[in-house]
């Protein structure tokens, strides 16, 4: 298949490519902008986020990445309950998107929650390699290696946030996922003071209450973006992978777990 998308690229003229590129250009503008009184104003992310969708062991005799013996879960893969995963597209995405928006900040987290003890890589290190892999300056990316959870992951993000003055955090992720994020940033004062897993003393969940505060309070937003939006402007042919993935089985589940905590979030029984 790639092969013949790069046959097909070098029959573009010079003019051709510039107006594709234009095109794609205009496209992603319009995913990362909201509309006002019936006017489309762009959002410029000062941070582009690769959340995390797990990573995967691959053999590393055979695998076109090398050396390295952990992946981003590819579109069509399942995850270990037998659910959609998708990371890899988040990965592309993120890349593809920072054609777009050079001057912002690229953004990998999580780790396993039993991270200790074992020789996983975090999924933090495993998307930023696949990140410069596909042309993002390593220099670029900011590496965040102790959530565990999307919760955690907006936490932390939170703070980053405040430390480099960010304004505007897009997070890239997978479309079943988009909507539990947005109710999870909603509500996500009311989570940390009741969360659990995190270990958290009452004295640090106050601290990054006062965190995401002092960031809504200096006209921070987070935005989410759908990483299938993105794809299908990079290539037209994904689309077509899109759509066949939505039909399986395993991606019925996804959304019907999504669902199932988005409505735990709003009634208050979401466990963190």
């Amino acid at each position: 298949m790639s092969e013949k998308i790069q046959l097909q690229a070098t029959k573009l003229s010079e003019e051709e490519l510039v107006h594709k590129e234009n095109q794609q250009r205009d496209s992603v503008y319009k995913i990362f902008s909201y509309e006002n009184d019936g006017e489309l104003i762009l959002r410029i992310p000062d941070a582009l986020v690769a959340l995390s969708g797990s990573i995967e062991e691959v053999d590393s005799t055979t695998s076109k990445i090398g050396h390295q013996r952990h992946q981003s879960p590819p579109f069509l893969a399942h995850d270990n309950n037998g659910l959609a995963s998708g990371g890899k597209a988040r990965v592309i995405a993120t890349a593809f998107a920072q054609k777009f928006f050079p001057e912002a900040a690229i953004v990998t987290g999580s780790r396993d929650y039993e991270q200790e003890g074992t020789t996983r890589p975090t999924h933090a290190s495993v998307y930023k390699a696949e990140l410069v892999r596909y042309g993002v300056a390593k220099e670029k990316i900011i590496v965040e290696e102790e959530s565990r959870s999307t919760f955690e992951n907006l936490v932390s993000l939170i703070a980053l946030a405040v430390e480099h003055n960010w304004k505007t955090v897009a997070i890239i992720t997978s479309d079943y996922h988009t909507q539990r994020v947005e109710v999870m940033f909603e509500k996500l004062a009311e989570l940390i003071q009741k969360s659990e897993r995190s270990g958290w003393s009452q004295e640090e969940k106050d601290a990054k209450v006062a965190q995401l505060q002092l960031f809504l309070s200096s006209g921070g937003v987070v935005c989410t973006i759908s990483a299938e939006k993105i794809l299908s402007i990079a290539h037209p042919l994904a689309s077509k992978v899109i759509e066949s993935v939505k039909t399986d089985e395993a991606y019925a589940k996804r959304i019907a777990m999504e669902e199932k905590g988005v409505r735990q979030i709003r009634e208050g029984t979401y466990k963190v």
